[in-house]
């Protein structure tokens, strides 16, 4: 039930950010920012993929290989990162969330200035 606890304060957490939507993406439940996607979760694994800059990509999975590694494949070298949240710090999580939430509303907000 730790899994499911922690997938209810992640959940809180980004439904409390500005503009964020639930979508289904697939088989997964998705979190957007109008189209765009600042994370999913994949409920029969209980992980998430959130977006990342490359930069902060390389180093939470540096800090963190065991719960954060990028997606293996193409996607991964867009940003596209795994976070597994199993025994992992609520802290850092909802820190990588925010970062997520922060690159697509910076884009988003960019697009809507044009």
């Amino acid at each position: 039930m730790i899994k499911l606890t922690m997938f209810e304060t992640i959940n809180e957490f980004l439904m409390k950010l500005e503009g964020i939507s639930v979508q289904p993406h697939f088989e997964k439940i998705s979190y957007r920012i109008g189209k765009t996607i600042v994370a999913t979760y994949n409920e029969s694994t209980f992980m998430f993929t959130v977006k990342l800059p490359l930069d902060d990509q390389e180093s939470y999975s540096i800090l963190y290989p065991n719960n954060v590694y990028p997606v293996p494949n193409n996607w991964g070298k867009l940003g596209w990162t795994h976070v597994d949240i199993e025994g992992f710090q609520e802290t850092i999580i909802l820190e990588i969330f925010y970062c997520s939430y922060r690159e697509v509303a910076i884009k988003q907000k960019r697009l809507n200035k044009q």
